[in-house]
């Protein structure tokens, strides 16, 4: 009896080209087994097939069983079977900038809030000296009146505030 594969590793999706020879047999088939399940064909004496090798627990098993009469004779081929690589793709814009998501949102949004803090903090310039030293009061006494779990995320909004402020 011949058997063979014509690759004994490939990658999730390959093909594999499995010959055999069993002439002198009453008949034969190919067992694929590739740890999730197992699969019997019914096969001619002798031919080659194709078979897309997918998803397998790193191996897959091909064997080829010829039966004379009431005996049994197999070969067995063990194809190793790495997981297909797997790439990341992101849309960017002209700019570079990622699309969609949270990421194109906030490309999108940045400067329109570092345009509106800036008229804020152009308007706010523009109180009276007592109108800022209160409005500064009260964000203080809202900031030390509210829980602590809170104070780190609302100095953190103040500090990129400030930056985006800042930024030209």
């Amino acid at each position: 009896m011949i058997f063979e594969v014509d690759r004994t590793s490939v990658v999730e999706g390959d093909v594999v080209a499995v010959t055999w020879d069993c002439s002198i047999a009453d008949r034969a088939e190919l067992t694929i087994d590739n740890g999730f399940r197992s699969t019997v064909i019914p096969l001619d004496k002798s031919g080659t097939k194709r078979f897309r090798l997918n998803r397998s627990k790193g191996a897959t098993r091909l064997t080829v069983t010829a039966y004379f009469g009431d005996r049994p004779d197999s070969k067995t081929v063990k194809v190793r079977v790495r997981p297909m690589p797997t790439t990341r793709a992101e849309e960017v814009d002209s700019r570079g900038n990622p699309v969609g998501a949270l990421g194109g949102w906030w490309h999108r949004t940045q400067p329109k809030l570092r345009d509106t803090l800036r008229r804020a903090e152009a308007e706010f310039r523009g109180w009276p000296r007592w109108a800022r030293i209160a409005f500064w009061v009260v964000i203080a006494v809202l900031v030390l009146g509210m829980p602590v779990r809170w104070l780190l995320p609302v100095l953190a909004l103040a500090v990129v505030a400030w930056i985006l402020l800042r930024k030209q």
